[in-house]
């Protein structure tokens, strides 16, 4: 996934295994998003990766193909949770003001699923097919990235920054 990622041009910024720790009060919170992709005038996209062919959704669950349930509520969760995580820390730093001027969105990748196993996936309620790259995108992530990207969001935001800002 990480090598696909390197065929996006220049202006997308991915960062892989990307860590934030926060204390509040006295606790420690630590957070780990799977790949974070920027691009200036598009925003962010936070984007989990769940590997295994046979990764499928049943009896309420998302499992791994050995059977195992995944933690987080899963991966679309976890994924929104990552987005929320993430939008909170910039609100919380020297660049809250740009947090107002940039769309975050969330994504998940099955890197072992192809388009027409999805297809016939069932899916809960917070998965939805749109949010979703799959085996294909190995080849060609930045058409998948960029049809996540166009997804409006219900504020309207878009992402609006300078050079200098970016």
């Amino acid at each position: 996934m990480f090598d696909a990622l390197t065929q996006l041009p220049d202006d997308y910024y991915v960062f892989h295994s990307f860590q934030m720790t926060r204390v509040r009060n006295n606790t420690v919170y630590e957070n780990e998003i799977d790949f974070v992709i920027f691009n200036p005038s598009l925003g962010i996209l936070c984007l989990e990766a769940k590997a295994g062919s046979a990764i499928k959704y049943s009896d309420g669950e998302w499992r791994y193909s050995n059977g195992l349930p995944m933690a987080h509520g899963g991966p679309f969760h976890q994924a929104d949770r990552n987005k929320w995580n993430l939008l909170r820390y910039v609100e919380d730093s020297k660049a809250a003001s740009l947090a107002a001027r940039c769309k975050f969105l969330h994504a998940v990748w099955f890197p072992e699923i192809t388009d027409n196993v999805l297809r016939g996936m069932t899916m809960p309620s917070e998965a939805d097919r749109a949010l979703v790259m799959t085996k294909e995108a190995l080849s060609d992530p930045r058409s998948y990235i960029d049809r996540i990207f166009a997804i409006e969001l219900p504020n309207g935001r878009k992402t609006d920054l300078q050079p200098a800002e970016a």
